[in-house]
């Protein structure tokens, strides 16, 4: 019983180790927002907006090229590599053109040595021109600054 002891709290110490380490490797950087809400918008431009991250990995970090849910999402990231504690930007395009509705774009960002990616997100609602002179000025939407 003694030796059952022993090793169930093994066993606990051992699983509690690893899931510290997995918690702090999944976090290589820390986003300042990671949903980023457009409101309406026409399909006459394409929405555009920054996340802003800091490398929180202790260590120069590199990225790989983000994967997108679809070809109508484009991000931009930095390419060279990112001094622990440095704050950059990832840029996010989304084509309106003729995708009329509402919409949420995952952009699932990578770096060298991390298997699991952090995910942000675009949302938003692409609305006809006709339908935007009709609406009220919301603020914080870029398109009515």
């Amino acid at each position: 019983m003694k030796r059952f002891s022993l090793l169930l709290i093994g066993l606990f110490a051992f699983a509690a180790t690893t899931f510290a380490q997995e918690e702090t490797k999944a976090g290589f950087v820390t986003f300042e927002k990671d949903v980023h809400d457009f409101g309406q918008i026409t399909d006459e431009q394409d929405a555009v907006t920054s996340f802003t991250f800091t490398n929180t990995s202790g260590q120069a970090l590199v990225l790989n090229p983000p994967k997108t849910s679809c070809g109508c999402t484009t991000p931009s990231y930095p390419k060279e590599p990112i001094a622990a504690g440095a704050t950059e930007t990832i840029d996010v395009k989304y084509s309106t053109k003729g995708r009329i509705g509402k919409f949420i774009k995952d952009v699932r960002v990578y770096a060298q040595g991390y298997e699991d990616p952090i995910i942000i997100k675009i949302t938003g609602e692409v609305v006809s021109p006709q339908a935007v002179s009709t609406l009220p000025k919301k603020q914080g939407n870029s398109l009515f600054k």
